[in-house]
């Protein structure tokens, strides 16, 4: 059977209503949204999300058995992600036997083997259509908007109004996370999101507003700069493409206008910094540089690299004490942070499959609003990713999937136009 006809025929097969990966899609789409509310955990290691989404595996291995023989809906080559899983097991391995603590090393090998490598599989079985892609963004956006709507539960009944959330230093909140980083990681994937329906417009524009604002504010009330860099890191990806146009832009200036109007009210109630002064202190220009985060983020990098340099194959380990190169912090940066912990084979791997789907072309051909929307998306989560121990954090990985069934669906559709305009040309011979 051909490419085009298989991957048609699955297609057929899905909306005509497969059962178990309608319900992998769901438990995907809720696991999605709940991944980003950390507080609300099962037995205290697992969020809600994780549960969902591991169920989402679940399900979709049994669909995977069950339907034409384990053949994906969009047809994707396997190679690289098989090898990069044995780079990942092998050397995360090596690196967990010699930690301190080998069986929670091991224990976080397994989760970054889950969320690499199983979570991007799920995401190319389960969403074989851009409405899919609509809708699972959409989820995305839910879960940014109400774990960001915890900062105005905070700042109304109290920073302990939620349970195990943090007021951080300069009246940081975290809202429905259990740290301020968190919620502006998750905050900025979620304003990268909103710019995209802002900019599609529709009947779920108010909605997508809405939820847009809300996510906005909440970035704002976490005080991450990581967070605000990575949300205009998304505005100029989408301006690239070239889909910020006039209209766009001004939208998108009056609501960040209203976005700041209302938290500096409500920073002023508390003696919070605004997003001008978090900036400065980050910097360390102002109060002498005693709470520049940016150097303390420079520290762990200091710390990190000579230990690379003098382990480069086998890493330090996974685990809370072994995972710190300064004793205190992990390192604040995905790829320093995996070839101190994996060592550089280890991060290679990593760097292969947070980058792959960005690569191939398929961008340059594909420059439809919903192509650019899920790219800003996985892009801003990578920007983040840069200053902050990313290497669990689903508000990077679920971005980073979610690309990967986009790019799939892409590539199986140019492969079929490709065979449809051969078929009519060679038809066009026949009748000629």
């Amino acid at each position: 059977m051909t490419t085009e006809s298989r991957f048609s025929s699955a297609r057929l097969h899905l909306d005509r209503g497969d059962p178990l990966l309608a319900g992998a899609r769901f438990l995907f789409y809720v696991g999605a949204a709940a991944s980003s509310v950390l507080l609300v955990r099962v037995g205290g290691a697992l969020t809600v999300g994780d549960v969902l989404i591991l169920f989402s595996v679940v399900v979709t291995s049994v669909a995977a058995a069950l339907t034409r023989g384990g053949r994906m809906p969009t047809s994707v080559a396997v190679e690289g992600s098989a090898i990069a899983l044995l780079m990942l097991v092998v050397f995360g391995t090596l690196s967990a036997i010699g930690s301190s603590d080998p069986a929670a090393s091991m224990e976080f090998v397994t989760r970054i083997v889950v969320i690499a490598i199983a979570l991007p599989w799920v995401a190319r079985w389960v969403l074989v259509e851009p409405a899919h892609l609509e809708r699972a963004l959409r989820w995305l956006l839910l879960g940014s908007a109400f774990s960001a709507s915890g900062t105005l539960l905070q700042v109304a009944l109290g920073g302990g109004a939620i349970a195990g959330s943090q007021v951080g230093t300069d009246g940081r909140l975290s809202g429905w996370t259990g740290h301020v980083s968190d919620l502006g990681g998750i905050a900025a994937m979620g304003v990268a999101i909103g710019i995209g329906f802002l900019l599609k417009g529709g009947k779920w524009l108010p909605i997508h507003t809405a939820l847009l604002a809300l996510s906005a504010v909440g970035l704002i009330l976490s005080g991450s700069v990581s967070g605000m860099i990575a949300s205009f890191a998304a505005a100029g990806f989408y301006l690239v493409r070239g889909h910020i146009r006039v209209r766009g832009f001004v939208v998108a200036g009056l609501l960040g206008v209203a976005a700041l109007a209302i938290t500096s009210t409500l920073q002023s109630a508390t003696d919070a910094l605004n997003p001008w002064e978090r900036l400065l202190r980050t910097l360390g220009l102002t109060d002498g540089g005693a709470y520049s985060t940016s150097e303390s983020r420079a520290d762990t990098f200091a710390a990190a690299i000579p230990q690379i340099i003098q382990s480069p194959i086998v890493g330090h380990g996974f685990d809370g004490v072994s995972g710190s190169p300064d004793g205190l912090f992990p390192a604040h940066n995905i790829l320093i942070g995996a070839a101190f912990q994996g060592g550089l084979i280890f991060c290679a791997a990593l760097s292969y499959l947070l980058v792959r789907n960005f690569r191939g072309g398929w961008m340059r051909v594909n420059r439809d609003l919903m192509s650019s929307q899920v790219a800003a998306t996985a892009f801003a989560a990578l920007v983040f990713a840069m200053t902050a121990p990313s290497l669990f954090n689903r508000y990077l990985w679920l971005p980073v999937a979610i690309l990967g069934a986009a790019k799939a669906i892409a590539i199986n559709r140019e492969t079929q136009d490709r065979r449809t305009d051969r078929f009519s040309a060679g038809a066009a011979v026949v009748r000629t």
